[in-house]
């Protein structure tokens, strides 16, 4: 068949509109039949029966709450296989058709979303279905709508299916405006309206309804949509109940591609695979403004010359594609090899894994065809494969060339953006200022804070064994620590690599504790007599750190992130790894026993060096380890953080430690006492005693004596 072209000044065939039309079902159909093969059984039930959910409202069937609901999906009508089929969960249910005529159907189309039906779907990805809807529906009408929708999530995650419901007016969204300000797990707000719209063009599956407007405009008549489309109506070649019209693509604003860059990054915490995907595909835009080639103008650019290869319509493969023309063009085949692996470990499908004797699968064969191009050896499809058992030395050098990616890409998206008037059309905004924020809890390398590493990269990464080991060596001016995996006696670690190293050990023991490196079945074993430190100790200090920072940390809300960052949890633990003082004197035990010479110039302060180890949990998860020795360094460290706290009217929990040989007791009290100094130093007492609305804080003695 010959390339339909439609030609609005010579005569528009309205036989060429109903086989472009018939094209878009037909990949629809086979893209639906893909998404089938990889859902379970449950998850198949969920996307077949909710159309008919929506459609009505049956008290016997799931969703139901009430007969005023809006429902009647325009022009749907349910199969008799699919009512027998609903007749499972409710088998008195009995179907009768509307009687409404399709224009007063309140619903007016189903999609699905995202890369179900695509290769890189995963197991564990969401199903986003946008529900389009009448504008003349009552704010009453759309609560009780949404509370359907609510209710038909909430089935459908009983059945194993993690599905969102969105509601779109498509006449407001077509303008730019949306009544929810997220729509969807990769769209920040209202600042990526077309971008979204092009994810949606090209990954959107038609499932009831009618169907979209844009499928009938073709690619080089975007530039005049709403003219072309006028036409269209105007000849009545299309009825207004026939079609959704969501708006076109002649144009994407380049302040989008620095708001969608910088959510980009965010989501790289999570997701760093698909994220530099996504983020290196703004930057293919960014370079072709103003011209730009959206990949859903390619994809119907395809439909329209017939070439209906589903493989190359996939999205993700039409994606890749794009993306290895941009770097061979601009030959950077390091970061094409980047690319690469980024959109296998996306697919997910383990090549060197035998399939089972009689398996098809559509998505190994795709993949295969792509990995037998890229000439891979078997040697890096099997590191590749083995990804779920990477444990922390693979995970930070594969952290440390996303990261770089994610960066270096986002720095060539803002520099093309900036150099065409980007930042006089981006508006300071909520959602730009709590994801930027977000991206400096993640990214930012401030003094003491913890590296968090991504949980994209690899899911487990705890040690059955973990070594401590206290030394002197790698030209450290004072001994440092080195956390090491196995059982390491004597002088083993030499020939070990750490997996990590820094000057404190509660700064090594945080570290593993947050990123998983200990769970509760890791064994611990020390290799510092030096220090004083016992192994029943370095247990006592993990189950703390348990019971002050439980694993996961709460979530961050917005309002938070608008603000400055302030300390919400205080950790501190005195001379941490042993007493530096003669403790084996006895002078010195008799005047540390003394009830006030724990408080005198003749006790701690001459005769015992006061060192305290403080771990800081602050309002964006940041956690920051460091040491402070000396009492007068400690009280002004105290007095610091309860001010900064007290700017935020916030509560502060102070919780503490001694692990001391001699005494832990009086060496708590003195620092209670240093923390009243501290009080009184800082603006919190008068604070706590004008307004006692405002900030207060909660004291925790908790004396350690093992």
């Amino acid at each position: 068949m010959v390339e339909i072209r439609l030609d609005s000044d010579t005569g528009i065939d309205d036989q060429d509109l109903y086989r472009v039309r018939q094209r878009f079902l037909s990949v629809n159909h086979d893209r639906l039949q893909r998404a089938y093969l990889v859902l379970s059984q449950h998850q198949q039930s969920v996307l077949r029966l909710l159309p008919l959910l929506l459609h009505l409202n049956h008290p016997l069937l799931p969703g139901y709450v009430s007969s005023r609901t809006p429902a009647g999906l325009s022009a749907y009508q349910p199969s008799a296989d699919l009512v027998q089929y609903a007749q499972f969960f409710a088998p008195s249910f009995t179907y009768q058709a509307s009687r409404a005529n399709q224009a007063a159907q309140p619903l007016h189309g189903l999609f699905l979303m995202g890369s179900l039906g695509s290769v890189a779907y995963a197991e564990d990805s969401d199903m986003d279905f946008w529900l389009c809807h009448s504008a003349a529906l009552t704010p009453t009408e759309l609560q009780s709508l949404r509370k359907k929708c609510d209710l038909l999530q909430d089935w459908a995650a009983s059945c194993g299916a993690k599905m969102s419901l969105f509601l779109i007016e498509p006449q407001q969204f077509a303008r730019g405006q949306s009544s929810h300000r997220t729509l969807s797990i990769d769209d920040c707000g209202s600042t990526q309206h077309y971008l979204l719209l092009d994810e949606f063009y090209r990954t959107a599956l038609w499932l009831a309804g009618r169907t979209l407007l844009w499928w009938l405009v073709p690619a080089d008549e975007e530039h005049r949509y709403q003219d072309y489309c006028a036409i269209l109506f105007a000849k009545r070649y299309v009825r207004d109940d026939e079609v959704i019209d969501l708006g076109g693509l002649a144009h994407i604003p380049s302040g989008e591609f620095i708001s969608a860059g910088v959510w980009q990054l965010y989501k790289g915490i999570e997701s760093p695979y698909k994220s530099l995907l996504k983020l290196l595909l703004l930057e293919v835009y960014a370079t072709e403004q103003p011209q730009i080639e959206c990949l859903s103008l390619s994809f119907k650019r395809a439909i329209y010359a017939n070439q209906l290869n589903l493989d190359e319509l996939d999205a993700y493969v039409m994606l890749y594609r794009r993306l290895e023309a941009y770097l061979l063009e601009r030959h950077e085949l390091g970061r094409l090899e980047v690319v690469r692996r980024c959109f296998y470990l996306k697919v997910g499908k383990r090549l060197t894994q035998g399939r089972l004797p009689g398996s098809s699968s559509w998505r190994r064969r795709l993949l295969e065809q792509l990995t037998d191009t890229w000439g891979w050896h078997l040697v890096l499809l099997s590191d590749l494969d083995r990804r779920p058992q990477w444990k922390v030395l693979q995970v930070q050098q594969e952290r440390c060339v996303l990261v770089h990616e994610l960066i270096y890409s986002y720095r060539c998206l803002t520099q093309l953006s900036q150099q065409r008037q980007a930042p006089q059309q981006v508006q300071p905004s909520r959602d730009l200022t709590v994801l930027w924020h977000r991206l400096y809890a993640a990214f930012a390398h401030t003094k003491d804070k913890i590296e968090y590493l991504d949980p994209g990269i690899a899911p487990d990464l705890s040690e059955p064994t973990l070594t401590f080991v206290r030394s002197t060596e790698y030209a450290f001016e004072q001994a440092s620590w080195g956390v090491f995996r196995g059982r390491l006696d004597g002088q083993e670690w030499h020939a070990q690599t750490p997996l990590q190293r820094h000057q404190t050990l509660l700064s090594i023991l945080v570290w593993a504790y947050l990123n998983g490196v200990i769970d509760d079945s890791t064994q611990l074993h020390c290799e510092a007599s030096d220090s004083g430190l016992s192994v029943r100790e370095l247990y006592a200090i993990l189950s703390r750190l348990r019971r002050v920072l439980p694993l996961p940390l709460p979530a961050v809300t917005e309002d938070i992130l608008l603000l400055r960052s302030y300390p919400v949890t205080v950790l501190l633990l005195v001379n941490l790894t042993g007493d530096p003082a003669p403790q084996c004197s006895p002078v010195y035990q008799n005047k540390i026993s003394e009830p006030r010479a724990a408080f005198s110039g003749s006790g701690l302060t001459e005769r015992t060096h006061l060192s305290i180890d403080q771990v800081v949990l602050n309002s964006w998860n940041e956690l920051t380890v460091s040491q402070v020795s000396g009492e007068a360094a400690v009280q002004q460290s105290l007095t610091q953080l309860f001010n900064h706290c007290a700017e935020h009217n916030a509560e502060l929990h102070v919780h503490m430690g001694c692990f001391s040989g001699a005494q832990p007791d009086l060496l708590v009290r003195r620092l209670e006492q240093l923390l009243a100094q501290a009080f009184t130093d800082s603006r919190v007492e008068a604070h706590r005693v004008s307004n006692k609305a405002c900030t207060f804080y909660r004291v925790r003695r908790e004396s350690l004596s093992v």
